[in-house]
């Protein structure tokens, strides 16, 4: 009866084929660093899909068993091998990065000054560096990039004396491929020393910048934004009366406002908007108010109205130099918090990160678990799938000599993007890298959470009338055998409607 019900399968399938029109489009390959065969029936061949990086190597990816979504599906990751994005004798610092769709952007300050380059297939191959800033006797640092849409924004702080700071912006409205005139933002006056740490977020045509200002020796947080895509700014706006203890400031935004985190006098502070920037709340202590040291704060928010705040801190430490990843979110669009907590327990993180969308909240740390004298640092990973609750167990990121740190990560769909400065070449420079993470549950193609018959529709159309390809390729390869085929639709067809075996896991 199986037999039957799988030749009539089959025949369904091949029914569906004949009549199919399929172009031999290029399907670029989503993550991993496998090489997949997809079959093309309806041009009689198929075609291979590999890293085209001829610096990139082709490793099988890191298969992990993360939490169950039934009784039957288990949610699986897979990360990208460790690719390198810089390859300059000079020493690059602070990466930062923004996505849009497979397009990826990376700045990063390099012997003082902004650097960009981008991706424009999922970070499998990458462009040429292109300087950003004015390459001059004064110094450009602290950059920040947003994008929205094809517009990509950076701001950076320059010294254009010794005494004079200033906020530079520079867009490209075409992905990146070309850049418009370098302009100032914010320009340093005769009664204070100047402006520097910029943090950028954009919504549609609005553009919001936060950076901290230095007057007589008092340090606070200030606010400009632009209605037209960056064209005009408005005036200056307070934020804070505190800086941020010489660590950028980070803002976010959601759909009910603009967030900012900074550290000021070893305690983590937040300030909210929810008129987008026109005023900002009174100043809203996150960490707790104790003798410890609390610093290196992030953010993150999504559209349900969460916001999370993750920071380090000394307080259970017993040694001088790290501490745990501690953790708060609001719930609430920041009018509350919950209760702090902790992510790590070895006492031997410093610098983390944090990004959230509505399925999932991703935190990033570096980590020195590792280093027994060898100076090695490596970079850790915890994910939570209910608004920050509970969190799933923490998987290691890189796995190299010496020291992988400062990163950096941003969300887009179902797949994770970070950014770091890694050292593992010494005694060359060290150089920016990058990797990517996606989740997903096996047969799910079109990646809608669910198995069922819209998935092998979805394949159908992929694999016969160049429709999209699955977001995670290894979600659509039902059957496990690292092929995208007509085998992948029986599977699921025997599966949903024959009892047949499940779709293969991680």
């Amino acid at each position: 009866m199986k037999r039957g019900f799988f030749i009539f399968s089959l025949l369904i399938v091949f029914s569906i084929c004949l009549f199919a029109y399929a172009e031999d489009s290029e399907y670029g390959r989503i993550v991993g660093d496998r090489k997949y065969f997809v079959e093309n029936p309806a041009r009689g061949g198929g075609r291979d899909y590999i890293v085209k990086n001829p610096r990139a190597t082709l490793p099988q990816p890191i298969a992990v068993s993360l939490a169950k979504m039934d009784s039957t599906q288990e949610e699986c990751q897979v990360w990208t091998e460790d690719q390198r994005v810089s390859f300059s004798e000079l020493t690059p610092y602070s990466p930062r990065i923004a996505v849009n769709g497979d397009t990826i952007h990376v700045v990063w300050e390099q012997w003082y000054e902004v650097f960009y380059k981008r991706s424009l297939d999922g970070g499998i191959t990458w462009g040429d560096t292109v300087p950003l800033s004015l390459i001059d006797t004064y110094g450009s640092f602290m950059q920040d990039i947003a994008v929205e849409h094809n517009i990509v924004y950076v701001v950076w702080a320059k010294a254009s004396s010794e005494q004079d700071q200033r906020i530079y912006f520079r867009k490209s409205t075409d992905g990146g491929t070309n850049w418009g005139s370098i302009c100032p933002i914010a320009l340093a006056g005769p009664d204070y020393y100047g402006l520097y740490c910029p943090t950028i977020t954009v919504k549609d045509s609005l553009v919001f910048v936060v950076y901290q200002k230095h007057i007589d020796g008092h340090h606070c947080l200030r606010f400009k934004k632009s209605l037209n895509w960056g064209e005009t700014w408005s005036g200056e706006i307070p934020v804070s009366e505190r800086g941020s203890d010489g660590i950028s400031p980070k803002m976010v935004h959601n759909y009910a406002g603009l967030y900012v985190v900074h550290a000021s006098g070893l305690i983590i502070w937040c300030n909210r908007s929810t008129n987008w920037g026109d005023s900002w709340s009174d100043d809203i202590f996150i960490s707790d108010m104790d003798s410890s040291t609390a610093q290196w704060p992030s953010i993150g928010a999504d559209d349900n109205g969460a916001v999370y705040i993750t920071w380090f801190d000394y307080k259970y430490s017993p040694y001088g130099w790290t501490g745990d990843i501690f953790l708060r979110r609001s719930t609430n669009n920041g009018e509350t918090w919950g209760s702090i907590m902790v992510l790590t327990d070895n006492h031997l993180c410093i610098e983390s990160d944090v990004c959230a969308d509505k399925s999932s909240v991703h935190v990033v740390w570096h980590d020195e678990r590792h280093n027994t004298g060898n100076g090695n640092v490596e970079i850790y990973h915890r994910r939570s799938t209910n608004l920050g609750a509970t969190w799933l167990e923490e998987t290691r990121l890189t796995d190299a000599p010496y020291q992988s740190g400062d990163p950096r990560i941003t969300k887009d769909n179902s797949k994770l993007y970070m950014v770091w400065v890694d050292n593992r070449h010494e005694p060359d420079a060290q150089a920016v890298y990058f990797k990517k993470g996606a989740w997903y549950y096996p047969g799910d193609a079109n990646g809608d959470t669910i198995v069922n018959s819209s998935d092998v529709v979805y394949l159908i159309n992929f694999l016969f009338k160049a429709g999209p390809a699955p977001n995670v390729y290894e979600a659509g390869d039902a059957n496990g055998d690292a092929v995208l085929n007509s085998a992948d639709v029986v599977h699921l067809i025997n599966y949903l409607f024959k009892e047949g075996p499940a779709p293969v896991g991680c």
